[in-house]
């Protein structure tokens, strides 16, 4: 019991505590706290005026490259406005970028005076300077000039608002604290040089390139240079403006250099030495096209950017898109470096390349208007690249058709389903100045059975060129045979070429001829049109079989390629053969056929045999005395059609007359024998 009790206790006391705690956070939201304590979600942007260098806001000093430093921000930087405001009594400059090698005498370098403090615009600065406010995109980055100015007007601080593409402020940040005066020895300090291998840098550039100000007056001399290590990877040569560093092998090396400024009005006589270290880097090989960038070559110590947007490395390159054509980039290589008083760094090299001039292309399918659209010839939704060399440049879908920004060149055109691409196959996409565009057309080829069937496809599309062949399976209809493809003024069988590269649409209709004679007086698969019926009839006799049935039957016509034609002509079997009834003899035909007929009308062949003609005896008063002769008859048997004729001879001494002489002669003396023996 005791147990339970101290647990109820306990859970009342935690009861308590939870109760307390939430009444006093609606007391804390009544009265209003700072919203860092009572913000669940601190991922807001923030902004900080740094030293770029050192990358903190303390004892910032005139000369030194500032930076408007972004927190919580995941977008591009350089994409962002920044709005500089100038309360001191000197002059602030900003720049849209740190590179202070390059940015000296240009429009990356603007001056905001303030007239408050009684500061007047610079004359070498004309159309580059402004009074109290600047803001632009991309500049996030600013000095406070120093150079022969007292500390008093280093008072009044300066601040910077951040706004994105729609013009509302993300970020604010100011400095309010007095700015110390320059040391250009710190700024040399923190310097770290970068340069590529194969590659000679003036010493002076190097130091713009890490950030030192002092750099764009044009009194800045390098009298002294020495190697202290790595002269395997870096060699020291002079140049105009003192020396310059060349790159002989990516690794590392260490030089001590002095700054002279002997002729500056500001810094006369002044100098600085440092030491500093020297990272040499690969350098990277770049190609472009109109909108992209591609590096390789890549040293895995470096990170890669343009425009404040880092490159991913996918398959040992970098690619950099949506580029502006005709555009002139500047990669920078970034080397990071942490010194021996484990403060890190970074070591900065620049190379450019120039994106190619543009055109704007486009491939387009054009099709008749029998075809919906392109999934019709395909069978599924793709994109449409095209392909120079080893890159596949996507295409947009557009009115006009798949366009995009190429460079000049030749490309092919390929579709696009999922990850893989198929080529389509002869065509060309050729742009340059005066062509920029690939029409692909595709042509219908329809058939109409016209009231037939047939169990197949009846919609056929070809690209543009190809031969187009009739389809070979035949339809059907009852009572019809099909008589081929008619299309305008032609005709086509089955399996016959259309034309041999197409470029319009055809419509092709099913042409029908009765068909209900042939097999006799049923359907044969033969139009009746070249069908001609041929009739032998025999008249007072048979044929050789003992019938005398009418014989019919139906003839194709065919022409001299043995096509069906009513023009044509077929040939015939003409019966022979034929035997007469008794008492008819000589027979013949009425009109007397030939082996091949011609037309249609049905023709009617009439064999006839002659009755035979009656004679009267004459009396006789003795009967003559047989005489024997020798006679060669001979006797003519019709057979069919294409039988020869068979004569067949009773005998070269012997008639049949004479035959039947004997043999009646043979019986009269055998009566009168039988009779003599009866007698007796």
């Amino acid at each position: 019991m005791a147990m339970i009790k101290k647990h109820k206790q306990t859970l009342l006391s935690a009861l308590q505590r939870v109760f307390c705690f939430i009444l006093a956070a609606i007391i804390l939201g009544a009265v209003g706290v700072p919203s860092a304590v009572l913000a669940l979600d601190n991922s807001a942007p923030t902004v900080e005026i740094v030293g770029f260098m050192r990358g903190d806001s303390k004892d910032l000093r005139s000369s030194e490259l500032l930076m408007a430093k972004l927190s919580n921000y995941s977008g591009n930087p350089e994409k962002l406005t920044y709005e500089w405001e100038n309360k001191l009594g000197t002059y602030l400059y900003v720049f849209d970028k740190h590179d202070m090698a390059v940015v000296r005498g240009t429009k990356s370098e603007i001056e905001i005076y303030n007239t408050d403090k009684n500061v007047s615009p610079s004359k070498n600065m004309a159309g580059r300077t402004h009074n109290k406010t600047y803001s632009k995109k991309r500049f996030a980055y600013a000095a406070v000039y120093g150079a022969g100015v007292s500390s008093e007007k280093l008072k009044g601080g300066i601040s910077v608002k951040v706004k994105d593409s729609y013009g509302n402020i993300i970020a604010t940040a100011s400095y309010t604290d007095d700015f110390k005066d320059y040391d250009l020895s710190k700024d040399m300090a923190n310097a770290v040089f970068g340069v590529f291998e194969g590659e000679t840098v003036d010493i002076l550039n190097l130091l713009g390139q890490s950030s030192v100000v002092h750099v764009v007056c044009p009194a800045c001399y390098v009298s002294q240079g020495k190697i202290i290590s790595g002269s395997d990877c870096i060699s020291l040569e002079k140049s105009p403006n003192g020396y310059s560093i060349r790159g002989l092998k990516a690794g590392e090396g260490v030089i001590t250099i002095k700054l002279e400024k002997k002729n500056c009005k500001f810094h006369m006589d002044s100098e600085n030495s440092s030491t500093t270290t020297v990272k040499v880097f690969k350098k990277p090989d770049t190609s472009t096209t109109a909108t992209t960038l591609t590096l390789t070559n890549l040293d895995d110590r470096c990170e890669y950017y343009i425009g404040g947007v880092k490159g991913e490395v996918s398959d040992g390159k970098i690619v950099f898109t949506n580029l502006t054509p005709s555009t002139e980039y500047t990669v920078e290589v970034r080397g990071n470096y942490i010194d021996d008083d484990g403060v890190p760094k970074t070591a900065y090299a620049y190379v450019k390349d120039t994106t190619k001039n543009s055109y704007s292309a486009s491939v387009v399918f054009k099709l008749d208007d029998s075809i919906a659209d392109t999934e019709t010839i395909f069978g599924n939704a793709f994109e449409v690249a095209v392909k120079s060399d080893d890159d596949y440049i996507l295409l947009q879908s557009s009115e006009n058709g798949y366009t995009a920004e190429l460079t000049k060149g030749n490309y092919k055109v390929y579709l696009k389903d999922g990850n893989s691409y198929k080529q389509i196959e002869d065509v060309v996409l050729c742009v340059d100045e005066n062509n920029n565009s690939a029409e692909i057309k595709y042509y219908s080829v329809l058939y109409d059975l016209n009231g037939g069937t047939l169990n197949e496809d009846l919609e056929y599309i070809y690209r543009e060129g190809a031969s187009v062949t009739t389809i070979a399976s035949k339809p059907t209809k009852y009572e019809y045979v099909f008589d081929g493809w008619q299309c305008g003024d032609d005709t086509f069988t089955g399996n016959q070429i259309i034309t041999e590269s197409i470029n319009r649409k055809y419509e092709l209709s099913a042409l029908w001829e009765v068909d209900k004679i042939g097999d006799g007086e049923n359907p044969d698969g033969i139009p009746d049109k070249y069908q001609k019926k041929v009739t032998f009839k025999v008249v007072n006799g048979t044929w050789e079989d003992k019938t005398n049935k009418d014989i019919s039957f139906y003839v194709t016509l065919l022409d001299d390629n043995g096509k069906w034609s009513v023009n044509g002509s077929a040939r015939i079997n003409i019966p022979t053969g034929m035997i007469a009834n008794y008492g008819y003899e000589n027979g013949k035909w009425d009109i007397e056929p030939t082996q091949t007929v011609s037309g249609t009308e049905e023709v009617i062949y009439v064999y006839s045999f002659e009755k035979i003609a009656e004679t009267k005896p004459q009396p006789t008063t003795s009967q003559p005395t047989p005489t024997v002769e020798t006679v060669v008859q001979e006797k003519t048997v019709y057979k069919t059609q294409y039988v020869e004729p068979i004569t067949l001879k009773t005998g070269e001494n012997l008639t049949f007359l004479g035959v039947l002489s004997g043999l009646c002669a043979l019986g009269f003396a055998g009566t009168i024998i039988f009779a003599k023996k009866r007698s007796k």
